[in-house]
């Protein structure tokens, strides 16, 4: 929230999902898609931008478009690319797997498939 007001968005634009991290801590693309349109539906809004790394855009946009589909039909799902990052440079996973966003990339197309 601080690094969306350093930039100029207004507090009362930032929406935060309510998420039990202790009765669930193990969070991935389908239940973040699946909190995120059923946040949007409660609120009777039309519109979601899904914003996320660019290795992982094509998967979290096509997975909450499959979650609208089915929860929310009249939606419509946007999607950008975050800040671009090295490719080279060795990260981790949000599920834990250490490596380079380059080798990421694979097991985002294989998820795809």
């Amino acid at each position: 929230v601080e690094r969306l007001a350093s930039a100029g968005v207004p507090e009362t634009q930032v929406k935060l999902i309510p998420y039990d991290h202790e009765a669930n801590p193990m969070i991935h693309t389908l239940v973040e898609a699946q909190l995120s349109v059923r946040f949007v539906k409660d609120r009777g809004w039309k519109n979601l931008l899904v914003v996320a790394v660019p290795f992982h855009v094509p998967r979290a946009a096509m997975t909450t478009a499959s979650v609208a589909g089915i929860e929310h039909p009249d939606l419509q799902i946007s999607s950008y690319p975050g800040t671009p990052l090295d490719w080279e440079a060795e990260s981790m996973h949000s599920q834990g797997m250490v490596g380079t966003r380059y080798a990421f990339l694979d097991s985002e197309l294989d998820r795809i498939e």
